[in-house]
């Protein structure tokens, strides 16, 4: 990671906001935002997830992207698949079974 964390990267909550919640230990969902994005580039690296799900990505891209601490959910808002988007938004992968059903 480069230098100090950008606003945009937990935006809308603030620095003061989140070194709040991490004392009490709650992990800010910017920051379960960002692993599932990054658990998921593992898994199609992995070969376990079809990396078409990227789009219009590639893992590369994201290493890149995330290295210069771009905000995950503006990644997030790019991908095509929405049935992506939404899981790693939510946490509920049910879209992407029913998807997976298809």
């Amino acid at each position: 990671m480069k230098g100090k964390i950008p606003p945009s990267l937990y935006w809308p909550d603030t620095a003061a906001t989140l070194a709040a919640r991490i004392k009490k230990n709650i992990v800010p969902d910017v920051f379960i935002r960002r692993m599932r994005l990054i658990n998921m580039m593992s898994a199609i690296v992995l070969r376990k997830i079809e990396p078409a799900l990227l789009a219009p990505f590639d893992v590369e891209d994201l290493h890149h992207i995330l290295d210069v601490q771009i905000s995950q959910d503006a990644v997030i808002d790019q991908l095509e698949n929405k049935a992506v988007a939404h899981a790693l938004t939510t946490g509920d992968l049910s879209q992407l079974w029913a998807e997976a059903q298809k």
